[in-house]
């Protein structure tokens, strides 16, 4: 894999490999975090070491081709409770509400990245842009394409993501509102595997021979879209404090609120769908050949929709010697599901009552230490 030209450009100076911000840090943090220490943000991780390696980890299986179907060749326990459809085979290069970041920045951060392989087989394109608008209210959006030709006819792959995220917090740090808006979109040409298999016991196949052997299937393709809107809301109380900061030169005094308990609410909307084509399944060299028996072109669709209400309570206990940095949080969630299989299609009602907990560093440091495990018992009815 060459790599060419990565470029990081932030309103920063560059000091060691490490990016340094004047009088403030650009600092980030997840939804998950949110929810549990909303004061507790990671410095962005601007060190080269490891910028060369491409997103391909080897516990995960493709098709050949990077941007192509993965999985996981260990089985791994479903990280997230409740309604799963079961077509996850993109979740690993999904920029979804969990994994979308909310920033806090004195100054306006891009980074902006340019990788392309070898004869341009992989070309990835990604952008980061955040800035304050306020010192209490953030905006961020980012954008990811990559594609891949492969070394097989029928092998390219394209994928997009594209993502907003903003929040907002009042100046007496009580309310906070934080939002995020997720496309993205996948698309896989399909092959079926080589017609000849036995032409890699006959001699030694080079890239440009590779891209000239017959495939079983010519004009099929898979596709995978889908759209995430999220919105939570949250009210703090608790008492405040008095703190001293100091800048390179003077020393501010500000108030900061030390929550004990919040209010939660969180609203949002998802939506996928799925399609597979093959314009030619009638001609000669297509697998399906044997099989279809109408002049038609072959699809097979589904599609899938989830409307989720959440509501919850969350404590953040003192910081006595056995609850130090301890938070709890239970809520009461509940999905509007629908799914649609060709012709048919099903409403599901999925309502659960569960509960998560987490532990962090001193409240006002920048690092979350561990997690908790969350526990849901699960009701459904449809």
């Amino acid at each position: 894999m060459l790599l060419l030209s990565p470029l990081f450009v932030v309103a920063q100076t560059v000091l060691d490999s490490t990016i340094a911000v004047p009088k403030g840090k650009t600092r980030i943090t997840f939804l998950e975090n949110l929810n549990h220490a909303p004061d507790v943000l990671t410095e962005i991780d601007t060190n080269l070491t490891g910028l060369q390696r491409s997103f391909n980890p080897g516990y995960l299986h493709n098709l050949g081709n990077l941007g192509s179907p993965l999985f996981p060749l260990v089985w791994e326990a479903p990280r997230i409770s409740g309604f799963r459809f079961g077509f996850n085979q993109w979740d690993f290069l999904r920029l979804t509400k969990s994994n979308i970041g909310y920033y806090n920045t004195q100054n306006p951060f891009t980074e902006m990245q340019y990788v392309q392989g070898s004869e341009k087989y992989f070309q990835l394109i990604n952008v980061i842009h955040t800035q304050n608008i306020l010192p209490n209210w953030n905006i961020a959006g980012q954008l990811k394409r990559e594609g891949s030709q492969g070394f097989y006819q029928q092998q390219n792959s394209r994928n997009g993501n594209v993502g907003f995220s903003s929040w907002y917090r009042s100046p007496n740090r009580r309310y906070l509102v934080a939002g995020s808006a997720i496309f993205n979109n996948f698309s896989f040409e399909e092959n079926g595997g080589l017609l000849e298999p036995i032409v890699f016991d006959t001699a030694k196949i080079s890239n440009g021979q590779r891209n000239a052997l017959d495939m079983r299937l010519n004009e099929a393709r898979q596709s995978f879209e889908d759209k995430d809107f999220n919105i939570q809301q949250m009210l703090y109380f608790g008492p405040t404090q008095t703190k001293q900061i100091t800048s390179d030169s003077d020393t501010v005094s500000i108030k900061l609120l030390k929550p004990r308990f919040y209010l939660l609410h969180q609203l949002s909307y998802y939506k996928q769908e799925y399609i597979y084509t093959d314009k030619s399944p009638l001609s000669p060299d297509s697998f399906f050949y044997p099989l279809v028996s109408k002049p038609l072109l072959t699809d097979d669709t589904y599609g899938f929709s989830r409307l989720t209400n959440k509501a919850g309570v969350g404590f953040m206990f003192s910081d006595s010697a056995f609850t130090k940095n301890y938070s709890l949080q239970a809520y009461l969630k509940y999905d509007y599901i629908q799914t649609q299989m060709m012709r048919y299609e099903s409403v599901y009602h999925n309502a659960s009552l569960g509960f998560s907990g987490q532990k962090t560093g001193k409240f006002y440091l920048k690092k979350v230490k561990k997690s908790l495990p969350a526990f849901s018992p699960i009701g459904y009815s449809g």
